[in-house]
């Protein structure tokens, strides 16, 4: 994992998505998608097949940036974004709907709860410090009434 801080935008594989993201001609389709990565893992069959599912963690850091995009749109940015999405936000509005929003969190609360982000930070003696950070994103993804 080509991390250098606990940021979701602070490693390589989310830098990669972010720029695929900017560069998609449907970013709608590609946040969705993103985040149905989570969806496929917490289905019937791979639960009733694989007692200890895992998201990879190129998968994980992908769903962690799309919540983060999600959270832009929503108005609720994180305190650090790379320059190139600083710039997509001054020119850029997605419409999201209620569901997406619901698949965000759910897909984050997979990637904190089963993934292999959770256990290389754990190993990097950072797991409560990067716990943080991913409870602060869903909590930026509750929508509110």
């Amino acid at each position: 994992m080509g991390a250098w801080d606990i940021g979701h935008f602070d490693n390589d594989s989310a830098l990669d998505w972010m720029h695929d993201f900017l560069e998609s001609e449907n970013q709608l389709d590609l946040l969705m998608n993103t985040l149905n990565i989570a969806k496929g893992k917490r289905g019937f069959f791979n639960k009733l097949f694989r007692k200890n599912f895992e998201l990879d963690e190129p998968e994980a850091t992908a769903i962690l940036a799309a919540g983060e995009i999600i959270c832009i749109i929503l108005g609720k940015p994180p305190e650090y974004l790379p320059e190139d999405l600083e710039n997509w936000v001054e020119n850029n509005q997605l419409t999201l709907d209620k569901n997406i929003v619901n698949d965000a969190l759910n897909a984050v609360r997979t990637v904190r709860e089963h993934s292999e982000l959770r256990l290389l930070w754990e190993e990097a003696g950072e797991l409560n410090k990067w716990l943080e950070e991913v409870k602060n994103l869903e909590l930026r993804l509750v929508i509110d009434s």
